[in-house]
């Protein structure tokens, strides 16, 4: 009976190692100290999406890092800073294969 419920408990543990689970995660780096102390809005939102969800919208200032949580499966995200409503930097990633999982997208200085 026992060697039964093993077998069946390793099968179905075997079938269920190909699905995906989890979030994935990428961090975003960048300086805006050329803008003072005024607060600017990083987001991130996948190509096929009009507007980022609320969740993936931060207020950064001066030299920032941010994280943003993402699916675990590739997509291609688009990473926009604003200040004073307009943009200033737009940058197209496709993760995780130009991140790595945690990994980091440098934008440098921007103004």
């Amino acid at each position: 009976m026992i060697n039964r419920v093993t077998i069946v408990l390793l099968v179905f543990l075997a079938g269920c190692s190909p699905l995906i689970i989890g979030d994935g995660m990428f961090r975003v780096s960048g300086d805006l100290s050329s803008f003072g102390n005024k607060e600017c809005e990083i987001s991130i939102k996948q190509l096929s999406e009009v507007e980022p969800a609320g969740h993936n919208a931060r207020q950064v200032s001066g030299v920032f890092e941010v994280d943003f949580t993402v699916s675990p499966s590739s997509e291609s995200y688009s990473i926009e800073v604003k200040c004073n409503d307009r943009v200033i930097e737009t940058k197209i990633i496709t993760y995780p294969k130009d991140t790595g999982t945690g990994g980091l997208v440098k934008l440098g200085v921007l103004e």
